[in-house]
């Protein structure tokens, strides 16, 4: 499981919108000085966590930097709040992001209700390497966790309507895809990426020497680090692509690019 700071470092940026059970007024701060809240007096906030209407059980609420609240078979949750101004974020149990609101108190006023109706699209697919599945691949969609594919490359998640960003990586931290894309609440979509990589053979030396853990980096992969030979082997997106050597511990840095074809090995020597 997930820990609250996180989760809560990951959605601080998102996109705030008001959701059924707040108002407009009651979202946005009044001008002047913020109000304070008496740390013997707090705010209570409560809703209600739905999904097409449906209470959405075991969802996660955060409020401020606090939770997750998880909700019960009615959808609800509470907490209780000490200070002027917060927000309410909700995903559901599988990490999926429903929404987010800032409140912000008003003086007198001790109760505030935020609900959220999750509407989502639903996309589903097959993560594939050369026309057989990746399992354990990570997608990346909208504001959700990633989610990883099973043994044969499948994936499905829920998302947020609006325009999405969809990036995917392999097991080893390859880069796959990344496109971005609206969809509509209710569609149904079947999105499927087919990974067919080339291979550059790195060799890494200094002094005439193999250099061991060096950081190779290509394209817009996860770093590998070389072997006892000063070796490793990378595979990526075919294109033209910058590789990027960071030597252990001290400087030089070294770039080069290399043209890679699907399919195709090639050998790269710093």
């Amino acid at each position: 499981m997930y820990g609250h700071k996180i989760v809560f470092t990951l959605l601080c940026c998102m996109i705030f919108f008001i959701c059924p059970g707040i108002t407009a007024q009651d979202a946005e701060p009044p001008p002047g000085e913020l109000p304070l809240v008496d740390p013997e007096n707090p705010v209570y906030v409560k809703g209600i966590v739905s999904e097409n209407g449906i209470p959405a059980v075991d969802a996660r609420v955060w409020i401020g930097p606090y939770g997750p609240v998880v909700t019960g078979e009615n959808g609800r949750y509470s907490y209780t709040m000490d200070v002027p101004l917060f927000s309410v974020h909700a995903l559901t149990r599988e990490g999926e992001f429903i929404g987010e609101v800032t409140v912000q108190c008003q003086a007198g006023k001790k109760e505030y209700e935020v609900n959220f109706d999750f509407e989502p699209a639903y996309i589903q697919g097959v993560i594939k390497e050369n026309g057989r599945g990746l399992g354990k691949s990570k997608v990346f969609i909208g504001k959700n966790f990633p989610v990883k594919t099973d043994i044969s490359g499948f994936y499905k998640v829920k998302v947020q309507s609006g325009q999405v960003r969809i990036f995917v990586v392999s097991p080893a931290g390859e880069f796959i895809h990344e496109s971005i894309m609206t969809v509509n609440k209710n569609e149904y979509l079947v999105l499927d990426y087919d990974f067919s990589p080339g291979e550059i053979e790195v060799t890494v030396m200094q002094d005439e020497k193999p250099v061991k853990d060096a950081k190779v980096l290509a394209g817009r992969n996860a770093p590998v680090l070389t072997d006892h030979e000063g070796k490793c082997l990378l595979k990526v997106k075919p294109g033209n692509v910058e590789v990027l050597v960071l030597y252990p511990g001290k400087e030089p840095t070294v770039r080069k690019r290399i043209t890679v074809e699907s399919n195709k090995r090639v050998a790269l020597d710093f």
